[in-house]
């Protein structure tokens, strides 16, 4: 941003030196709206990675959760038909009792390890869960963020012009090019409050927010996908 000098005016100009006085504060909104404007992008941009290490972890706890799944089934097939073969060998005579004993031990043994996957699934699917609503929550304080700071981006621009259009007053001396920059600073006014009071969202924003698709890292390996953020 190049740095702002007040012409200076000739005695008795009273227009031209309120002029100057207005292009002096004009200027201070200008650095204002520069430093508060970078400050919310790079908000956005922190919360926006901070959304992506939360979409990581939902990948990584879906896939764990979607093994444990597997696991699961497996072990709760395998026990049933460890129970039928030891019944078999207990029907065939009291020679194989050892054996079949074996089996059903075995079989026990397979349906506590299901329990213990079955477990850790739903813990596995309750930490993605979590991991998925602090990631959108983070993609909503970005996007509220980088709307901030578009609006502030806008409020520099014209504050900018404001200063302009009244700088080139010393020039001209047409009372026109003050009045015009008055309008674009208090154009540039409403943007800077707009930034702060105005709504969180433009519509545009939040239509993104809700129907935007889920990322190939965001799909779970079940086929299932997190709701779109």
């Amino acid at each position: 941003m190049s740095e702002i000098e007040i012409p200076e005016v000739e005695n008795g100009d009273t227009f031209g030196k309120w002029i100057g006085v207005a292009t002096a504060i004009l200027g201070l909104c200008v650095v204002a709206s520069t430093i508060i404007g970078h400050k919310a992008h790079d908000a956005s941009m922190k919360h926006q990675l901070a959304a992506s290490d939360k979409w990581s972890e939902f990948q990584a706890k879906k896939i764990r959760a979607y093994e444990s799944g597997i696991t699961t089934s497996v072990l709760e097939s395998t026990a049933p038909l460890l129970e039928a073969s030891g019944t078999l060998l207990t029907a065939a005579g009291a020679t194989h009792d050892k054996q079949a004993a074996d089996l059903f031990a075995k079989a026990a043994e397979k349906k506590q390890q299901a329990a213990e996957f079955t477990a850790k699934k739903t813990g596995y699917e309750a930490d993605a869960k979590a991991a998925m609503a602090e990631a959108k929550e983070y993609e909503h304080h970005s996007h509220i963020e980088h709307a901030k700071g578009d609006r502030l981006d806008m409020a520099e621009g014209m504050f900018e012009l404001a200063v302009i259009l009244c700088s080139l007053y010393f020039l001209s001396k047409k009372k026109l090019l003050p009045v015009m920059g008055f309008a674009a600073a208090a154009f540039a006014a409403v943007m800077f409050g707009w930034a702060f009071f105005g709504p969180a969202l433009t519509s545009a924003d939040a239509k993104e927010e809700v129907e935007a698709p889920p990322t190939h890292a965001q799909v779970a390996p079940s086929g299932e996908a997190p709701p779109a953020h």
